[in-house]
């Protein structure tokens, strides 16, 4: 791209920057003073360690107790931070054991309070937020929109698996936000070095577009077969137009498509071909194309009408791109868009989703949903040293989530299934009955040890293994009881942990004096702070339960009365073995696996962290979970039905 083409695309979008950024506000909190029950609780218990610039954990309880959003409900200002605080204090976290604790009935009388608090809030929608696409929605974008990937060429040999993509190699990574989740963008701004990426990656795809080997791309946004020799002005007024609406996902206004066309008036051949260029690049580098919602319209209509509270649907357009990169990471299909165009997708939600979650791009809520839900990228950081056993580990747990999320299987078979997936590098952690139903498998010759795509399997009772749970890659990535039981607490149960206290020695490895002794009989040693007690208790069971296997996530050899994977949950249930944790957890602790699960859907399907008013809607979608045994298609229908996915509150005037 040349430096004065560069130019003229930085004087097009400057004024489109300009307005756009003026549009982003922050709401202000007004300030309130809760309840004397919280208050006194946190100020007699908690406000020593949490308080001023070095409060603990970055937890300033004075200035909580201070700020509030509303004067009808205290939890409308950091309701993430209350919600957390009433969890710590109700399981005897916090405070500290070797600190003032208060008694039971002042820890009684909090989570009525709290709860009391939580029944009066409303279900209310939030803002539309504006925001940046995500680097993955970005790529799966930029495809979508030009018809092709952009890659590098790299020699690629069969023992690897080798990232190709230039987008995904230029961008920087984005850092998760409130929510957890990686496509909550709001807070992370457009720096520099990405500007710059995105001028180059926009100077590539439209050079590319129109090189013949991307003929059938250019003839498809054409909508008739054409070349770049080929171009006319009434064939490349149409290509634009159609770039455009692509680009932007909603119809143009007819002013500002005779504002395009007259740029293009009375030229050819090159210079026509360089003036559709400039288009498509000033485009795809606009605000328009880059974020999402900059250019919401108020519906005249939706569903028959106004909204008699203070609150409006999105219109249809932009729910089009609520549930594309919900379920795709990706820009409205050419269905969705015709939809939205007629007014008629909200009647065919049900439809369009079932549609949709057939789609290979589906595989998105595995990839990107699911393994920044569950963690699994850690994967890549803590196992396996040859690359081929690392893809089998790490594909089978997101190969299992697609299976799961795509064809209507009950949300309780995420912990207990008869099904996964495995292929010749993992079938030995599964025995022969296992390995038998693979296909047969013959390596390429020459190559020592390659990537093998994973099959469907069936599973029997006695291999210990069915649901995440037990995958091995699961284990290997957690290697400890610890972490083991950490990250089902988190991550599946939705506990939240505070940090371990500091200066926590390890657990000391095996010594002479010691050597006859388990893992779990030491660590009884190390944990005998009651400071530590207070967490492991939580903790602990959990982990211990999967200790049949080591920390590879093979069985261990020794026999199972030699293990001891016993265990009691702080509610008072006990369990001997993995399995009947299991189901413990899939029956008695059902609901909160499944509000844990409804809680984390939502917050990645609206791009942000969840806030008190979106309390009752993931009450009322958990109870509709819990009525049936209900699946991941009925959760994702559920969803996308909601007040804070279909709605809005407009600003204040």
């Amino acid at each position: 791209m040349t430096r004065w083409s560069f130019s003229l695309v930085r004087r097009r979008i400057k004024p489109i920057l300009i307005a756009f950024f003026s549009l982003i506000a922050s709401l202000n909190a007004q300030e309130l003073q809760p309840s004397t029950i919280a208050q006194t609780l946190l100020t007699s218990y908690c406000i020593d360690c949490h308080s001023g610039p070095d409060a603990e954990a970055r937890v300033d309880i004075e200035t909580l107790l201070s700020t509030s959003v509303s004067a009808s409900n205290p939890l409308e200002s950091n309701y993430s931070t209350w919600k957390t605080i009433a969890q710590l204090i109700q399981d005897g976290v916090m405070p500290p054991a070797d600190a003032d604790v208060p008694s039971e009935e002042e820890k009684n009388e909090f989570a009525v309070w709290f709860a009391t608090e939580l029944e009066k809030v409303v279900s209310k929608p939030g803002p539309i937020q504006v925001r940046r696409l995500a680097k993955h929605e970005y790529r799966n974008t930029l495809r979508s929109l030009f018809g092709f990937d952009l890659e590098v060429n790299i020699q690629e040999a069969e023992q690897t698996v080798i990232e190709k993509s230039l987008v995904l190699k230029l961008l920087p990574t984005d850092p998760p936000g409130k929510s957890g989740f990686t496509n909550d963008t709001h807070a992370n701004g457009l720096s520099s070095y990405s500007w710059d990426q995105y001028m180059y990656l926009s100077d590539v795809s439209t050079r590319e577009l129109f090189e013949p080997q991307r003929s059938n791309a250019l003839s498809e946004l054409a909508g008739e077969e054409v070349t770049a020799d080929s171009l006319t002005p009434a064939t490349a007024k149409k290509l634009i137009r159609n770039f455009i609406v692509k680009a932007r996902r909603r119809d143009l206004l007819d002013e500002e498509l005779s504002t395009i066309h007259s740029r293009l008036e009375n030229k050819k051949g090159t210079a026509l071909l360089s003036a559709i260029q400039l288009e498509m690049q000033a485009e795809i580098l606009s605000p328009r194309f880059l974020f999402r919602s900059t250019l919401h319209s108020q519906p005249s209509d939706a569903s028959s009408g106004q909204a008699k509270e203070p609150e409006l649907f999105v219109d249809e357009f932009e729910l089009a791109e609520r549930l594309s990169y919900f379920l795709w990471a990706d820009m409205p299909d050419i269905e969705l868009m015709s939809l939205a165009r007629s007014g008629q997708l909200r009647v065919q939600l049900e439809t369009q989703i079932a549609r949709m979650l057939r789609s290979p791009k589906a595989k998105s809520l595995a990839n990107d949903f699911g393994v920044q839900w569950l963690g699994l990228d850690e994967i890549n950081l803590q196992v396996a040293n040859n690359p081929p056993q690392l893809d089998a580990l790490r594909t089978q747990p997101t190969d299992f989530l697609h299976y799961l999320f795509t064809e209507e299987r009950p949300l309780s078979e995420l912990l207990s299934s008869n099904v996964t997936f495995v292929n010749p590098h993992t079938a030995k952690y599964y025995g022969r009955i296992v390995s038998k139903q693979l296909p047969k498998y013959r390596k390429q010759k020459g190559i020592e040890i390659e990537n093998v795509v994973n099959s469907r399997v069936e599973l029997s009772s006695e291999l210990q293994r069915g649901g995440i749970l037990t995958m091995p890659g699961i284990l290997a990535m957690n290697r400890t009881a610890i972490l083991r039981g950490t990250w089902l607490l988190e991550r599946i149960m939705g506990h939240h942990l505070p940090e371990p206290p500091p200066n926590v020695p390890a657990i000391p490895p095996a010594s002479p004096n010691t050597a006859e002794l388990t893992f779990r009989q030491r660590f009884e040693q190390h944990r005998s702070q009651e400071t530590c007690a207070v967490c492991h208790d939580k903790i602990d069971p959990l982990g211990f339960a999967f200790e049949n296997f080591d920390d590879k996530g093979k069985l261990r050899k020794q026999s199972k009365t030699s293990l001891d994977t016993s265990g009691q949950l702080p509610g008072g249930e006990r369990f001997r073995t993995a399995e009947e944790l299991k189901r413990i957890l899939i029956t008695t602790e059902k609901e909160t696996v499944i509000k844990n699960i409804v809680e984390k859907t939502l917050a990645y399907a609206l791009c942000r962290e969840l806030t008190v008013h979106d309390v009752p809607t993931v009450n009322r979608i958990t109870a509709e979970m819990l009525a049936t045994e209900a699946t991941w298609e009925d959760l994702f229908v559920a969803i996308a039905d909601s007040l804070p996915f279909q709605k809005y509150c407009p600003p204040a005037t």
